[in-house]
């Protein structure tokens, strides 16, 4: 092999092995959270914050009473009147979290649109502020708040 060729020979060896390489490791510049927040704010038009473990921007944490529990993922999705949030809850019993979760939206001031009891819980809450859907997921509780117009499809917003 001509000397030039020995010199030229790493290179061209770590080049083609650089998309090997590259993903076995994490991109360090690759955020795959803001990639998620991003294609659905271009789709939607609207703001849009995906968090995990935590409550997204502007949650009503106040106005809407959610279950005692680890949170899971959390969206908000702003703009155009049609926002709203959509918030995961793990309880650590979901059966007794269930069982308190009528009283516990009326003693906030909502009134039951619709209850569905049962391994499928699900339920929609209305006041005067929002509208919330919860519906059970396994062992987990889904808040999806909305604005309370869309009570006559008894789905929130978001």
């Amino acid at each position: 092999m001509p000397r030039r060729a020995r010199a030229i020979a790493p290179a061209v060896l770590a080049l083609a092995l650089l998309p090997v390489l590259t993903a076995c490791f994490p991109n360090p510049f690759f955020d795959p959270q803001q990639a998620a927040e991003d294609a659905i704010e271009e789709a939607t038009g609207g703001d849009v914050d995906y968090v995990q473990g935590e409550l997204p921007q502007g949650f009503p944490e106040a106005a809407v009473p959610l279950a005692e529990g680890e949170l899971g993922m959390g969206v908000y999705l702003g703009g155009g009147g049609a926002g709203g949030w959509q918030v995961s809850v793990t309880p650590t019993d979901v059966d007794a979290a269930i069982a308190t979760l009528r009283a516990d939206f009326e003693a906030a001031g909502y009134t039951t649109v619709n209850e569905v009891t049962g391994e499928a819980y699900s339920a929609v809450f209305s006041s005067t502020e929002y509208l919330v859907q919860v519906n059970r997921d396994g062992d987990a509780l889904t808040y999806r708040v909305g604005d309370p117009s869309a009570a006559g499809s008894e789905e929130p917003a978001a």
